[in-house]
């Protein structure tokens, strides 16, 4: 089968809107910080010995401060270890991890309200994460044993993703380091206008899952300046099957990252349920990957207006249970079940690769 003729007009049209996606527009700026009240979750009660469980005392340091009629910030002073199930974070706050402060994730099912996530927020407009400190996820504790054969590990029924923030509109994290989530990093479901900036992402290489950032549904989203390491996806943009329309996945960029990873350092899919469009991608140098970047069209909706250039990468095959096989870049439409209907890829740009890889590029 031929593939369609494209017209001039056509032609000069992906090309005028792609060089437009490629021109430099200012890039978000962060917030500048009002004069705050300071929430200290010790003056709540928090122990912060590693031991006692202060998931009490955090979130009521957390309402006080979306209950001001004031800016604030919840302050979690650095020296101490914080023992923590689920949390609910609010609107309008600065979540601050001061210094060298830790937070470490329980291990235990019942310390958690919500069962995907360590911290959770939903419609919180305005929040934040800031700060120097940094989230252990523990990822090996919730894992039953490593599989020799296969070169990863087997994870319990329980695992939690880092954090989950749905449909939440100036969203704003930066700075911290968050490492071994036992599931997903950093998941994004619905949400706009979100700055990620200057994180570090230390998951571990040999476990399953363990994205770093999943923009799912959102717009207007800059990742930037990130140092990411990861058994699977470095970011990965999404649009999951959910009961609810949060729409497409769109005006999305990514710049000045770095990666590694056993799977895809950068990718668009496999959840394509809803269109994906006008994706930036520059800039980022793959320190290894199985693919450095991955489009996996397997849903109805339709993947176009994406470019990427300036990417520096290495790739090469893992085991067998790693999904890529060192390919240099994957652009794939296939459909997920024999009955499934899958849409389209089209007006794809891809400038200036520069690399090593065991396997072709494949379209």
């Amino acid at each position: 089968m031929k593939a369609p003729r494209i017209s001039r007009r056509r032609a000069l049209e992906l090309e005028t809107r792609l060089a437009a996606m490629a021109q430099a527009t200012p890039p978000p700026a962060r917030r500048k910080q009002a004069k705050s009240r300071d929430f200290d979750v010790r003056k709540f009660g928090a122990k912060g010995d590693g031991k006692t469980l202060d998931t009490t005392a955090f979130q009521a340091a957390i309402d006080a401060a979306a209950a001001s009629s004031i800016p604030a910030r919840v302050l979690v002073r650095g020296g101490r270890r914080y023992l923590l199930g689920s949390l609910e974070l609010k609107g309008a706050i600065d979540f601050h991890l001061a210094d060298d402060a830790e937070l470490l994730i329980s291990t235990r099912r019942r310390d958690y309200t919500s069962a995907k996530a360590f911290l959770r927020a939903e419609g919180a407009d305005g929040l934040r994460l800031s700060g120097t400190g940094s989230i252990n996820g523990r990822a090996k504790e919730f894992m039953r044993r490593f599989d020799p054969v296969d070169e990863w590990w087997r994870p319990k029924q329980f695992r939690p993703r880092l954090f989950e923030f749905i449909a939440c509109h100036g969203l704003e994290i930066c700075d911290f380091t968050f490492g071994a989530a036992p599931a997903w990093g950093l998941h994004l479901l619905g949400c706009e206008h979100v700055l990620v900036d200057n994180l570090k992402i230390r998951n571990d290489l040999d476990v399953p899952n363990c994205d770093g950032i999943d923009p799912d549904h959102c717009r207007d989203v800059e990742i930037r300046n990130c140092d990411i390491v990861c058994g699977d996806d470095g970011v990965v943009i999404k649009t999951t099957r959910q009961p609810i329309d949060f729409g497409p996945s769109a005006r999305i960029v990514v710049k000045d990252c770095v990666f590694e990873t056993q799977d895809s350092a950068l990718k668009i899919g496999t959840e394509t349920t809803q269109d994906i469009h006008d994706v930036r991608i520059e800039r980022c140098a793959i320190r290894s990957s199985c693919r450095s970047f991955n489009i996996q069209l397997r849903d109805e909706g339709n993947v176009y207006n994406i470019l990427v250039r300036d990417l520096t990468f290495s790739s090469r095959f893992h085991s067998p249970p790693w999904w890529g096989r060192g390919e240099a870049f994957s652009l794939t439409a296939l459909p997920r079940t024999p009955e499934s209907k899958v849409g389209k890829i089209h007006n794809v740009r891809l400038q200036n690769f520069r690399g090593r890889a065991e396997n072709s590029g494949r379209v």
